[in-house]
């Protein structure tokens, strides 16, 4: 029923995957519970879910990122025809500051 339920809502997984799977139920000794699937070999659970928090894994790049052409000139980016300054934000990490700049 598990393999089942999981071909069902995950239809874009083959079902030689089904196998390499398999359901994880964790409980620390602080009462901690955590739940989900464990791939063969991995250490702990890669998807799942807490009381807190709920955590899922991507197949291939394109899951993982969006892809924007901009144009950028003379630290000015276009929109609709128009030119815009882009916005400098700095952070300090560790002491060091880090310049982003932000359409």
């Amino acid at each position: 029923l598990v393999s089942l339920s999981w071909d069902l809502i995950h239809t874009w997984i083959s079902v030689k995957f089904l196998t390499f799977f398999y359901e994880s139920h964790f409980i620390g000794e602080d009462g901690h519970k955590v739940f989900g699937i464990s791939a063969a070999g991995a250490p702990g659970i890669v998807m799942g879910r807490s009381n807190h928090l709920a955590f899922s894994i991507t197949f291939g790049m394109l899951d993982m990122s969006d892809y924007f052409v901009e144009n950028i000139k003379d630290m000015q980016y276009e929109r609709d025809g128009s030119f815009y300054p882009l916005k400098e934000r700095v952070i300090s990490i560790a002491g060091k500051d880090c310049y982003f700049y932000e359409t």
